[in-house]
């Protein structure tokens, strides 16, 4: 009997110490084969633009194919489903956004995943300000102009790329912060919008700072404020909401690097290090910078706090709203 209890024990170690060992071989060896990074929208775009970026640079760093797969539909819903039912082993990544990760949980009635507990946050990967711009002929000189305007007798339209966006949102949260109403209108995508502002068919608009960046720095659009924390290095002397007194309106555009949940940690560890690593090259940052994207990691931690931050603050934005799709 003491022989058969000292065999079983040994056996119940060995069986311990292979396990304890089994996570830090896994982030030691990976990845061993190529890494899928999803994108849940069309190339072209700004999610994409960073996307083949990152996976680059950390091809060359693990020397193993990092492919970018694109898998648009349902406004980032399809692809972002994908990811959530992939394995947890950290060959299936996905590069998601403010849009799939706060925006949509706000404005669909129901979505094809949990956007909190189907994903493992890893890292930030860049953002992008938004902006509040207006036709520099307008006689509107600063965002308590226009505030002025659609608090009186005047009509103010502000046009956004889409309806239900983040910009969208951004807007509504500026009606009812300062208890104005001004009244949205969607278009399909950034350019007519600023084509129809630089015509004047509308009083302002909601975007995203890269597609009204040169038409700002040409002298045609006036930036009023911007949605970030800080000031934009390419607009220093636009001041940012939070400035101008709107407290707690620091609401940009994000992208960030997800897995599917139940992650081992050592793995979560070795992809955030190495991600930290490419967006702090100083080449990798002038090359985001010049597509306007404002290169910055984070702990999964820091990611976890955003998404549950950004999500919460737009559902409410989008109920009082009464936006909704679906």
């Amino acid at each position: 009997m003491n022989l058969r209890k000292m065999l079983s024990c040994a056996a119940a170690l060995g069986a311990a110490v292979l396990i304890g060992n089994s996570q830090p071989a896994a982030a030691e060896q990976y990845p061993s084969r190529p890494v899928k990074l999803l994108v849940a929208y069309p190339p072209g775009g700004t999610t994409d633009v960073l996307a083949r970026v990152l996976a680059a640079r950390l091809s060359e760093k693990w020397a193993q194919p990092v492919i970018v797969e694109n898998r648009p539909g349902a406004g980032g819903n399809i692809g972002t489903a994908l990811v959530a039912k992939s394995a947890p082993d950290g060959y299936t990544l996905q590069l998601g956004a403010a849009a799939t990760h706060a925006v949509n949980p706000a404005i669909f009635k129901s979505l094809p995943y949990d956007y909190v507990n189907d994903f493992t946050p890893i890292s930030l990967a860049g953002v992008v300000p938004g902006v509040f711009v207006v036709n520099a002929q307008s006689s509107v000189r600063t965002l308590a102009d226009l505030i002025a305007i659609a608090s009186g007798d005047g009509k103010v339209s502000y046009g956004t790329p889409s309806a239900g966006s983040m910009s969208h949102l951004t807007g509504e949260l500026l009606n009812q912060i300062a208890g104005i109403k001004m009244e949205h209108i969607p278009y399909k995508g950034s350019n007519p919008a600023v084509s129809d502002l630089l015509g004047g068919h509308i009083q302002a608009l909601v975007d995203n700072l890269p597609p009204s960046l040169p038409h700002v720095k040409s002298g045609k659009l006036r930036a009023l404020a911007v949605t970030s924390p800080q000031r934009s290095p390419e607009l220093p002397d636009v001041p940012t909401m939070l400035e101008l007194g709107y407290d707690g309106f620091d609401l940009q555009g994000w992208f960030a690097v997800f897995g599917p949940a139940r992650m081992p940690e050592r793995l979560v560890v070795k992809i955030n290090s190495d991600i930290v690593a490419v967006l702090a090259d100083p080449d990798v940052r002038t090359l985001l910078n010049g597509q306007g994207i404002n290169s910055q990691s984070s702990t999964p931690a820091e990611l976890a706090d955003l998404v549950q931050r950004d999500s919460s603050r737009l559902i409410k934005v989008a109920a009082e709203a009464g936006i909704s799709v679906q």
